[in-house]
């Protein structure tokens, strides 16, 4: 049941987390991007990867798949991008701050042991 609101200032205000029906987790090696003309920061997040062959000719022998014989694929590492975030200057500091007290955070445990509670 939901707490009942009270007439009353108050100095703190509760922020419910709730994904949103198309939420996703992505995993990120790193970051491209730059400043739009509208002021507002991009970075598209990407993770990369070896190609995948477009294709491949394998030997079969008696039913059974054996050697690759020949591969068409590209060279090089694909960076799939995955998404852009589009960030102010003041969210832009915020996650600054973030990443930097989670790294803080994430070095003392690693000199320390994993004893410590690691921050949400």
């Amino acid at each position: 049941m939901a707490k009942k609101q009270k007439n009353k200032k108050s100095d703190s205000v509760e922020f419910h987390y709730i994904k949103s029906p198309t939420y996703r987790s992505y995993h990120v090696d790193g970051l491209h991007g730059g400043f739009a003309p509208t002021g507002y920061l991009y970075a598209n997040i990407f993770h990369e990867r070896f190609p995948i062959p477009q294709i491949e000719t394998i030997n079969v022998e008696n039913g059974v798949l054996g050697e690759i014989t020949d591969k068409e694929t590209k060279t090089g590492v694909v960076r799939l991008v995955e998404a852009s975030l589009a960030m102010n200057y003041a969210t832009a500091v915020s996650i600054r701050d973030w990443l930097n007290d989670r790294i803080s955070n994430w070095d003392d445990l690693t000199t320390a042991g994993t004893t410590k509670e690691i921050k949400q």
